[in-house]
């Protein structure tokens, strides 16, 4: 039975090509609307080769264009890894508390790391 929520999404998730890894880190997402840029902060809740799923406070509407940095940095790294990536907003879908949103980025091509100096004017 489809209920009206996956209904309501912008695009039917199609069957994953990737291998999707439940990793929680630091995002910032960017987004054009309209004549300003929004930056929204987020935390990553799974991600592949291929997209990310983020969870935000506020939404980023569907079919949105996005520019996304993540920040990777576990204990037993020399040092910070900084990924970027550009995207499209795929799915929107509210938390399953209602305190936030599931948000899901199809990604244009591979993340690639960055330093913070070109990540800083990039985005």
């Amino acid at each position: 039975m489809v209920t009206a929520q996956r209904q309501a999404r912008c695009v039917e998730w199609e069957r994953r090509k990737h291998s999707r890894y439940g990793l929680r880190y630091a995002a910032a997402v960017r987004s054009q609307e309209k004549e300003f840029t929004r930056e929204v902060r987020a935390v990553s809740q799974n991600i592949s080769a291929s997209g990310i799923l983020l969870k935000a406070a506020v939404p980023i509407p569907c079919r949105s264009r996005v520019s996304l940095s993540i920040a990777i940095q576990e204990d037993h790294m020399l040092r910070r890894v900084q990924l970027a990536a550009e995207g499209e907003v795929v799915r929107l879908d509210p938390t399953e508390s209602g305190t936030g949103f599931l948000i899901a980025i199809r990604c244009d091509q591979l993340m690639s790391e960055v330093s913070p100096q070109v990540l800083s004017a990039k985005l």
